[in-house]
């Protein structure tokens, strides 16, 4: 239910509770093997979202005999003309993304998967989320809709979009910013996130599995957007094995095979427990 329950409640009951804190989240902790190196990938930000709504109305009638003032087709140029100037959303933090290639030494990566989550950490996207184009094939609509979710690099600010939308969405069609979560950014180079990260490599190498530690940006949004910009340092890494990869695991994500394996679980498991009782206790 977008968390309303769950942890923005926390949130609101225990203000003080995640100040200056270190949290460990999810989002991370899958392995990748990249350019011949192992590497465990460690989420320390989440990109912003921002919903924006765009409608137009005209008029409606049989669509034996179509008008002019036809509201799908004033939507419909806008929309090709918002994607075509995708290109423009150049603005937000690529901290993540410079620090991936600097500890790679390269910003080329042979595992596709790889390549896709680098690309990611320095792009901004824009997706079509829900619509209302009529519900009838004989009818043309008097009015429609469409959403649009932005994908925007921490730092981005909604003045940015709107900016954006503004110059791009013409007469006969109008938008509302029905929504904006702004993304962060954790700092990789901070003292307590190196300790974090010397902690991870040791207690998973005794464990079993011998890496690097690879910052990412989340490929979605979780709980951690409710401290990520009160000053807490959120990392997501909920640790795996190199049989489940990155590449293996994440085409199973909310499908009917979703899984890991028995020994990628109880590892996970170890490694917390050490990790939290070193750090937390």
């Amino acid at each position: 239910a977008g968390s309303t329950f769950g942890m923005e409640y926390v949130k609101e009951a225990k203000p003080d509770l995640f100040v200056r804190a270190a949290v460990i989240n999810e989002g991370g902790g899958f392995p990748l093997r990249i350019n011949g190196k192992d590497y465990m990938m460690v989420t320390v930000g989440e990109k912003a979202v921002c919903k924006v709504k765009l409608s137009a109305s005209g008029r409606g009638g049989h669509a034996s005999a179509p008008g002019g003032d036809q509201a799908i087709l004033k939507l419909a140029a806008v929309l090709e003309e918002v994607f075509g100037a995708e290109e423009e959303l150049d603005f937000g933090s690529h901290a993540t993304q410079e620090t991936m290639a600097r500890i790679l030494g390269s910003r080329d990566c042979d595992n596709p998967v790889a390549a896709d989550i680098f690309g990611y950490s320095g792009q901004n996207t824009i997706g079509l989320r829900d619509y209302r184009i009529g519900d009838r094939s004989n009818v043309i609509p008097a009015a429609v809709e469409v959403v649009l979710e932005f994908k925007v690099l921490p730092g981005t600010r909604v003045e940015e979009i709107e900016a954006f939308i503004r110059r791009h969405v013409t007469d006969g069609v109008q938008y509302e910013i029905m929504s904006f979560e702004r993304g962060f950014e954790s700092n990789f180079d901070n003292s307590a996130l190196k300790s974090v990260i010397e902690d991870l490599k040791t207690i998973s190498s005794e464990e079993g599995f011998s890496c690097e530690v690879l910052p990412m940006l989340a490929l979605g949004r979780t709980d951690g957007r409710f401290f990520g910009s009160e000053g807490s340092m959120v990392y997501g890494c909920s640790p795996l094995l190199l049989d489940d990869s990155f590449d293996v695991v994440l085409p199973k994500v909310h499908g009917n095979d979703e899984s890991i394996s028995t020994e990628s679980y109880l590892f996970g498991c170890r490694v917390l427990d050490r990790f939290i009782e070193k750090n937390c206790l």
